[in-house]
């Protein structure tokens, strides 16, 4: 049988046709050099998300800065700095006595004893109240607030003695009222640790003057006679043992 000749191809444009497309060209070798040269995909896109990250950084801080600071009119408060620990060991002790006198001395000594070989000593002699008990026309009375009648220099004295023990803190006359007002109290006040770091105060030359009390209906307020005093206080001692020798 004779062969038959195979089909032509539609022409181009024909419906139903297959479109001719040329074959892709394919992309050509690439170098070192133009390896290095052709940018990173990888950076470029870092990039964009680095720059968006300090952004929001920055929008937040912003956003926090008025509540971290303070508002207006307030100060900002800052923590104290503690004060550098002392150069010395200190340790307190405070006595309290209650004494009484119709014209005698005096002599009262601490129940317990402060460290007699201490470096120094600070002392604070407190009187807290002063009664005193009078008679008028032969009858007692009282007793009376007699502490304002003291002068308020003489209510407290504070001494820094070295140490250590025995040390006298305080030996000096006490008079009051102060002159020329009349004696109503009259003494030689002294306050001291003795050897054995035991407080001592003693009040000697004892003199019992007159006061003015008020007496109420019928005698009103009238000069009496003291009979007696009641004076109540503390000692407070205050015993260092210097580490350094102080300047």
């Amino acid at each position: 049988m004779p062969r038959t000749a195979a089909p032509e191809p539609a022409a181009a444009g024909a419906r139903g046709s297959l479109r001719h497309h040329p074959p892709l060209a394919e992309d050509p070798p690439m170098s070192r050099h133009s390896l290095a040269a052709r940018p990173s995909v990888t950076r470029c896109r870092e990039f964009p998300r680095r720059r968006s990250a300090c952004v929001l950084w920055l929008v937040g801080l912003l956003l926090c800065l008025p509540a971290m600071l303070p508002a207006p009119g307030v100060a900002a408060s800052h923590p104290q700095r503690q004060p550098a620990p002392p150069v010395s060991g200190q340790v307190d002790t405070t006595w309290t006595f209650d004494v009484s006198s119709q014209g005698q001395d005096i002599h009262w000594t601490s129940p317990t004893a402060v460290d007699p070989t201490m470096t120094d000593y600070v002392v604070t002699f407190t009187i807290d109240r002063v009664d005193v008990m009078v008679s008028f026309l032969g009858i007692p009375f009282g007793p009376f607030d007699a502490t304002e009648q003291i002068p308020p220099d003489q209510l407290s004295n504070t001494g820094h003695v070295p140490g250590p023990a025995p040390v006298t803190v305080l030996d000096a006359p006490v008079v009051a009222p102060p002159p020329p007002e009349p004696l109503a109290v009259g003494a030689t006040l002294g306050v001291a640790l003795d050897a054995g770091g035991f407080g001592t105060l003693s009040a000697t030359g004892v003199t019992l003057g007159t006061v003015q009390v008020p007496l109420g209906f019928p005698f009103g307020t009238v000069t009496a006679n003291i009979t007696s005093i009641r004076i109540a206080g503390s000692v407070a001692v205050a015993q260092h043992r210097w580490l350094v020798t102080p300047l």
